[in-house]
């Protein structure tokens, strides 16, 4: 998850839509990195840590994609012990690597390597001709593979060879359009990063892959469950409006949670009718215990109504940033800004969300807000990773570099609510 500047290694590439790291019962972080290929212009993961009552938090993870035609979903077991996983279907074995019939692993002479090599290749350090057939060659390293298709929820069981330790359950929502792997990858830290011995050192991993035409655009939902006797997970399902999954609804004990996180903010409250939910959050969550709504979270939204229940909060304060003066030994913690916004006041400690004009983001934590000589300013904890030249943004860690444009800043209205006892 991303840390402040002080981490050296932002501002990152893509946008930060969520960021919830304080949330009373869930912790959230959703990023969309449109460039991570060159055919995909939606390529978002979201992820967030729900906490349980007197047992171990749980994790939903929605993956979105659009572009290109085939879309995979990968989960790997552990990387430092042994593991062996099984799923609630029967199984297919197959007898070739994740490449496919008929195609074989290119070998890696040495250190380094492409991973797109051209079909039928001797060596992957060969970079591909022009117009030559490719193939992701890492898939190659992929066997043991079982393969099936449900038209129900695909469960897959992680479990340690060693004995007294706990299962993990993966749960992926139902897509009949989906096929489901079980397979085994080298285990690069067991084998101790030895060259001879790390294809021979395995860990198993779930592999979902979905295919269709040019500009597929994808959603899995996936649920990692930690298994307890007592804490049984007894429903997995999918909250849709519109016909889109938009969240989940994870039900254990007496407990019901109602996570909401759909691939885009809404710019309207949308409505699960289902559960009579309407929410224009990116995202939230309602918890009921016994069909009572006992807490509830919002993020980057004004709205979360479930029945009489309601949270109606102020916008996100959105403005530009006209001058600061970054980098950690001399810059400054005060930003001034224009074209602010109507808005809620900020709390110290909020975040500030820092949008460059190239697509990066950075991550500021607010001190203050100040109006004097009738200008705005941020004061924030430590000076921001960047600088400003007139209309132009410098970045002072790497890639060190200079932009034409101005940075633009929101800092989201977060609410987190509990019934007190």
């Amino acid at each position: 998850m991303p840390g402040y500047h002080g981490t050296h290694n932002i501002p990152w590439d893509g946008e930060l839509r969520v960021w919830h790291p304080a949330g009373d019962i869930a912790k959230a972080i959703s990023v969309n990195v449109p460039t991570a290929y060159t055919n995909c212009d939606l390529y978002q993961r979201t992820v967030a840590l729900i906490d349980r009552p007197h047992a171990p938090a749980y994790v939903v993870d929605f993956f979105d994609v659009r572009g290109g035609s085939q879309h995979d979903w990968l989960m790997r077991g552990s990387a430092d012990h042994d593991q062996r996983a099984s799923a609630n279907v029967p199984m297919e074995k197959l007898d070739h690597t994740l490449l496919g019939p008929d195609r074989k692993l290119v070998p890696y002479i040495n250190e380094g390597g492409h991973r797109l090599v051209a079909v039928g290749a001797t060596c992957a350090n060969d970079k591909p001709e022009e117009g030559a057939e490719l193939q992701y060659n890492p898939y190659g390293l992929i066997r043991d593979l079982q393969r099936a298709q449900t038209a129900d929820n695909f469960v897959a069981t992680f479990e340690y060879v060693e004995p007294d330790k706990p299962r993990m359950e993966l749960h992926l929502l139902a897509d009949v359009q989906s096929e489901y792997y079980l397979g085994t990858a080298p285990s690069i830290k067991r084998s101790n990063q030895d060259s001879a011995t790390v294809d021979e050192v395995r860990q198993p991993l779930v592999v979902v892959r979905r295919n269709g035409e040019d500009g597929l655009q994808s959603r899995f939902s996936a649920l990692l469950w930690p298994y307890m006797q007592e804490a049984r997970l007894t429903s997995f399902a999918p909250l849709t409006a519109d016909g889109q999954v938009v969240g989940a609804e994870v039900q254990f004990g007496g407990y019901t949670d109602l996570i909401v996180a759909p691939p885009q903010k809404p710019e309207q409250p949308i409505d699960i009718g289902e559960h009579d939910l309407t929410t224009d959050a990116a995202f939230s969550i309602v918890r009921l215990q016994d069909g009572k709504v006992i807490a509830a979270e919002l993020n980057n939204g004004t709205l979360l109504r479930l029945g009489t229940f309601k949270i109606a909060t102020e916008g996100s304060l959105t403005g530009e940033i006209v001058e600061a003066s970054g980098g950690l030994q001399d810059g400054s913690t005060v930003l001034k800004i224009a074209n602010l916004s109507a808005g809620h006041e900020p709390l110290p400690g909020a975040d500030v969300h820092v949008e460059h004009a190239d697509g990066a983001f950075s991550l500021l934590e607010l001190k203050s807000v100040e109006s004097k000589d009738g200008n705005t300013y941020l004061h924030v904890v430590e000076p921001p990773d960047f600088s400003i030249e007139g209309e132009k943004t410098k970045f002072h860690f790497y890639p060190i570099r200079t932009i034409a444009g101005r940075p633009k800043f929101r800092i989201n209205y977060c609410v987190s609510w509990q019934v007190q006892s």
